[in-house]
């Protein structure tokens, strides 16, 4: 008599897709966006080409919010979402790093930083200048590499006397951020924050390093990140309002050109008026 052993393996179910739709920003490099002088107008290329200096990526919102203002809860924010990348810092070390990475000739603190000559700003991290305005969110976003999540709705936008496809994607609330997040919450709230609210700034450089790909005609170019692994929350005081996985929300607008989807759980767009 033969003994047949049978073993069954338990079925391994696939995770639930992540509800929404997500975005991944495009480099210059891999975005139909000519953008004319000062940089080259020819599509698919580091808008430093070919000789230019090295410069961020930037292109900007809708809704770049430029005159709004840190707050004590949001700085603490940054400096927190800073030592999530660095866990084995203490909080002396944090705010040394911290101090380099917000100075006047940072990304996200350009000209309005702690440091600035002509007027510098009240940093509550590091003690600086408690009598002077806070520092400025400059409202500047590079897209290339950073995950956004699709708000559900696309507009044209007219610029410049051009008109621009754009998609929505959401942003932190500024007004929630300012009544809710203190020093003594900021870090536990970074650790809640999905990549698709954080944002990391990022340099184009003039330099050939690959051969076309697809969605790349021309080749893939050197981008190396602005501040290192420095990064910040996305935020708006402006637009549509929602509650999206949790967190309180506000609508902003990207030039579709440099977005792509990466996955979705409804496929529906819906089109709203242009302004």
């Amino acid at each position: 008599m033969t003994l047949e052993v049978v073993i069954t393996w338990p079925t391994v179910q696939p995770p639930p897709p992540q509800t929404g739709e997500y975005l991944i920003g495009l480099h210059d490099y891999q975005a139909n966006d000519p953008l004319g002088y000062p940089y080259t107008d020819k599509p698919y290329y580091p808008r430093n080409w070919p000789s230019r200096p090295s410069v961020p990526e930037v292109r900007r919102f809708q809704n770049p919010d430029d005159k709004l203002y840190l707050t004590e809860g949001i700085e603490w924010l940054w400096a927190f979402l800073y030592k999530l990348r660095n866990p084995a810092w203490s909080l002396d070390t944090l705010k040394f790093y911290f101090r380099r990475m917000t100075t006047t000739d940072r990304a996200f603190t350009n000209k309005v930083a702690w440091n600035t000559p002509k007027e510098p700003r009240h940093s509550w991290v590091l003690n600086e200048n408690p009598k002077a305005r806070p520092v400025q969110l400059l409202g500047i976003v590079t897209p290339g590499g950073n995950r956004f999540r699709y708000s559900g709705r696309d507009k044209t936008i007219t610029k410049d006397g051009q008109r621009l496809p754009c998609t929505g994607v959401w942003n932190l609330d500024y007004d929630w951020l300012t009544t809710n997040i203190t020093k003594d919450n900021a870090e536990e709230f970074a650790r809640t924050l999905p990549d698709w609210l954080v944002f990391t700034a990022r340099i184009v450089h003039p330099e050939k390093i690959g051969a076309p790909v697809s969605g790349a005609p021309n080749g893939v170019f050197k981008i190396t990140n602005f501040d290192g692994d420095f990064c910040v929350p996305l935020i708006t005081t402006a637009g549509r309002q929602s509650v999206v996985d949790g967190f309180y929300v506000r609508e902003n607008w990207l030039q579709s050109n440099r977005l792509n989807r990466l996955y979705s759980h409804s496929t529906k767009r819906k089109e709203v008026k242009a302004c």
